[in-house]
């Protein structure tokens, strides 16, 4: 990783612990199966769909191409 990837995904890694402090992101973080080949992984609440598409299209490290996303709806029980 470069000087400048790493500036991104500290940037990326601020985005989504505000979205944590907003409630929005519920967990998120580095996967530890390869790390040559990071991946990581995000569960997040939201109202619809439409949502998540706005929420991936601010990160950060999505803007400067640095990552790629995909999503799945999921349905699940939540404490409250």
């Amino acid at each position: 990783m470069t000087e400048e990837e790493r500036n991104i995904m500290m940037q990326h890694v601020a985005y989504w612990t505000d979205k944590q402090s907003q409630g929005i992101a519920l967990v998120f973080g580095p996967v530890l199966k390869n790390p040559a080949a990071p991946n990581g992984l995000g569960i997040i609440e939201v109202e619809d769909e439409a949502q998540v598409a706005i929420l991936i299209a601010e990160d950060p490290a999505v803007i400067a191409g640095i990552m790629t996303t995909e999503f799945y709806p999921m349905l699940a029980t939540l404490p409250k």
